[in-house]
């Protein structure tokens, strides 16, 4: 092993603060996982991002997967020396049984004023053996206040439609297409102000994530839009077709693992001594 990976070795077992850049860091004894998590948050930029954000633009449909690459001490050193939180979860919020549903109307106006709702507060039933975080809303992350305001109002309308677990998983696939608006135009203070041609086209083109959330994204985004173009908001889009189905990625599907060597080796034995000689004979086989 050269001197730069014994370097290596030794600042991530030292936790000492990385003085080499990042891409002569040496990857080799990274899973797969790690390697695509790596790549993410060598992006100076994403490294102050939610752990949901890195694993999403790796390419993650869940956080486990980034909770399983901390595990390796080597792994989760190496993220703390390049700045990364490695564990951003939420571990202070109360317990179902702690957690007292809101009834009274003008409470629950008063409720929607945060920008972070505990949606446990505003539905009576909910699955609880799910985690406390499952059931959270995150408006905090919206630069514009009458962005957020419109964004805040559909939810509301949205709550007595769907589930609780359904309206976090709206509103995060709907998170995506709000940065990159506010990356791209940060001055767009209403989204009857959107354009297809102008805006729109350039968001779809530069949404981070796998093709599946961007696909996601783009659904539930036309969802909402469609919603308010219908209701006639003043505060909506101009028009129902600022996303069409064109833009939507195709879904991408999981190719079949191949069958393991051992395993093949065992069918093809059994096929050549056991079923081809009754087929030969004309006589019943096991496999259909």
């Amino acid at each position: 092993m050269d001197l730069a990976k014994n370097n290596h070795i030794d600042n991530i077992k030292t936790n000492e603060v990385i003085t080499f850049p990042v891409e002569k860091i040496d990857t080799s004894w990274m899973s797969k996982s790690q390697q695509k998590l790596f790549d993410i948050v060598k992006i100076e930029e994403n490294r102050t991002k939610k752990i949901t954000e890195i694993t999403r633009l790796a390419g993650y449909k869940y956080v486990q997967i980034w909770h399983t690459a901390i595990k390796d001490i080597r792994f989760k050193n190496l993220m703390i020396d390049m700045g990364v939180a490695i564990n951003n979860r939420k571990t202070n919020l109360k317990k179902n049984s702690e957690i007292e549903y809101i009834k009274n109307p003008s409470e629950r106006l008063e409720y929607f004023k945060k920008d972070i709702w505990d949606l446990r507060y505003l539905y009576e039933e909910y699955p609880r053996h799910r985690k406390p975080s499952a059931f959270i809303v995150d408006f905090s992350y919206i630069n514009n206040n009458n962005i957020k305001s419109t964004l805040k109002k559909y939810a509301i309308n949205i709550l007595a439609t769907y589930k609780a677990t359904s309206v976090v998983n709206m509103m995060e696939r709907i998170s995506h297409f709000i940065k990159t608006m506010q990356i791209l135009y940060p001055n767009i203070n209403s989204f009857n102000q959107l354009q297809r041609d102008i805006h729109v086209e350039n968001i779809i083109n530069n949404i981070d994530g796998s093709s599946n959330i961007r696909r996601l994204s783009l659904q539930t985004v036309k969802q909402m839009f469609n919603y308010m173009y219908i209701n006639k908001w003043e505060d909506g889009p101009n028009t129902n077709s600022l996303i069409i189905s064109y833009d939507m990625p195709t879904k991408q599907k999981t190719l079949p693992r191949p069958i393991p060597p051992n395993i093949k080796l065992q069918l093809d034995e059994y096929l050549d001594t056991k079923i081809i000689p009754l087929l030969e004979k004309n006589e019943p086989t096991p496999i259909m």
